[in-house]
């Protein structure tokens, strides 16, 4: 069974604050890949990764077309888990060298949305160059809740992502999920899902996370909340199956 984990942070190799989300995340992909899934975690290269990690870039100037241009990424691959785990990593300097995962003491990056849709489109293109074709796909976090609706719906993904199962993972602690009504506008999601979202003022993206996965779930994470990894791992074995029968 192929798994991919898709997220903004991840200990130990990305760390955002207390490292409540990162953990959780850690934990997750362990969890999974001791089941005997294969499991791959996909990161921005932030621009402290480098020069912590021991890590190989595999291939370079990936082409991506976002908006009326292309901006080209490159793919980054570390050895050096002893989990099970393999993590890859998008690299843009343009969006992810920053000194934190989203913001600084002024809040989120400006181009907080813009950034991680980036990376949501780049890292499913990432996924058919390295020919990893997967069963599930598990989103974690309000930043990457853009990728579902382009998983499930956008015209260049369906084809290649067919029989995944898209789950997506959601914290009451972590970054803002609201979206001012002219930044979603420009997002390419904001052309893949329902037309009533462009009549707010705002745009509550983890919602749109949740109604485009075929399973979402919430952690309370703020109380201390973790997530039920069996059970996640359960609803995956199961969608997959069901999946399997489909497309058989």
């Amino acid at each position: 069974m192929n798994i991919v984990i898709i997220s903004a942070e991840m200990a130990p190799l990305a760390v955002d604050g207390a490292g409540i989300i990162a953990n959780e995340i850690e934990q997750t992909g362990n969890y999974l890949a001791e089941s005997g899934a294969s499991v791959l975690q996909f990161l921005p290269r932030y621009s402290w990764i480098s020069k912590k990690t021991d890590i190989t870039q595999i291939y370079r100037r990936i082409r991506l077309r976002m908006g009326h241009g292309n901006k080209e990424f490159n793919i980054y691959k570390h050895e050096g888990m002893e989990s099970g785990v393999q993590p890859y990593f998008i690299g843009k300097d343009l969006y992810f060298k920053r000194d934190a995962c989203y913001g600084d003491a002024n809040g989120l990056y400006p181009d907080h949305f813009e950034r991680f849709e980036y990376f949501s489109m780049a890292f499913l293109e990432a996924l058919k160059v390295i020919d990893f074709k997967p069963d599930a796909i598990v989103c974690f976090g309000s930043a990457l809740a853009t990728a579902t609706p382009l998983i499930k719906t956008a015209p260049s993904q369906v084809k290649f992502y067919d029989n995944a199962s898209v789950f997506y993972i959601d914290f009451t602690s972590g970054p803002s999920n609201t979206c001012a009504i002219d930044t979603f506008k420009s997002l390419t999601i904001s052309k893949l899902v329902d037309p009533s979202y462009l009549d707010n003022t705002s745009v509550n993206l983890s919602e749109i996370g949740m109604a485009t996965a075929d399973k979402s779930y919430i952690v309370d994470s703020q109380s201390g909340g973790t997530l039920n990894k069996s059970v996640l791992l359960a609803n995956i074995k199961s969608a997959t199956e069901t999946r399997q029968a489909q497309f058989a």
